[in-house]
């Protein structure tokens, strides 16, 4: 999205149009000569906002670019640094629709049970089948093969339809006990570690199946919401948002341990998700 230096320098180039009547034919020629060695993204916004735009030397392309790029740069700056829960309105809606996808890991649920779902063949749309209402409900996990175990990780999965059940999202520390004959669940038997973000709004800790630790967050969730799990190996936290806004501090994990994505849902209706990238 951002523009990047060569797009820049390119502009530069052949980027004087329209110059303001107060211009001199050779102060023109003189500016122009001196612009490949400006570098406009190294400006502060309000330095070229007051200085640069008004001798209207540069291309229209030229000055959206470089006003995109500090945009972008700032928006940064605000989701890495900036509590988005404190924002207004109007900020949050800014920041929550900027860089939402940038520096996503690219994901799929490729381990599940294969008799109750139903998956896209890149393993990025996830369904489950309904089994009707005289059939006790089935717990349905997705995860994926490929674990984390050391840099900073994200991922975001929207849900389509989670109206029902019991729905979960986050990460495990094991994912081999997945079949097709016995149903695991994160909440009752699931071994190891796992930490999840429930539609009720609980952020849980399990272990071996008992309950380490829940946390509420007053944030429930459900069908149009999109979670993002960030996964911090670096310094062994984990924290999720929901449609772009932190629900809650980040939590300590167990360290020096490998995660898998994971997603829990039911059968009492059918399901849908997708991963987002």
């Amino acid at each position: 999205d951002d523009c990047d230096d060569a797009d820049i320098d390119d502009h530069k180039r052949t980027s004087v149009v329209n110059p303001r009547k107060d211009l001199k034919n050779d102060e023109r020629s003189l500016l122009h000569s001196f612009l490949p060695f400006f570098d406009f993204k190294a400006m502060s916004a309000q330095f070229f906002l007051d200085y640069v735009m008004p001798l209207n030397i540069l291309s229209t392309d030229l000055k959206f670019a470089i006003l995109r790029s500090h945009i972008h740069q700032t928006l940064q700056i605000v989701e890495k640094h900036v509590d988005m829960n404190l924002l207004n309105f109007e900020e949050q809606q800014l920041v929550r629709n900027h860089h939402f996808l940038n520096d996503m890991d690219c994901i799929r649920f490729n381990i599940y049970n294969t008799k109750h779902s139903f998956v896209s063949s890149d393993f990025k749309k996830l369904k489950t089948k309904a089994i009707g209402k005289n059939v006790s409900c089935k717990t349905i996990v997705f995860i994926s093969d490929f674990g984390f175990q050391n840099g900073v990780h994200r991922w975001a999965i929207k849900s389509h339809d989670s109206s029902s059940g019991y729905n979960a999202i986050g990460v495990v520390s094991n994912y081999e006990c997945i079949n097709d004959d016995q149903d695991y669940d994160f909440y009752v038997n699931w071994p190891d570690h796992v930490y999840v973000y429930y539609t009720n709004g609980d952020i849980d800790h399990r272990k071996d199946g008992k309950k380490a630790y829940s946390i509420s967050s007053k944030k429930k969730w459900g069908t149009g919401d999109t979670i993002t799990v960030c996964l911090d190996c670096n310094q062994w936290k984990l924290a999720f948002q929901k449609d772009g806004m932190l629900i809650a501090d980040p939590i300590d994990i167990t360290p020096n341990t490998r995660y898998y994505p994971a997603l829990r849902c039911c059968t009492c209706k059918g399901h849908e998700y997708e991963v987002l990238i």
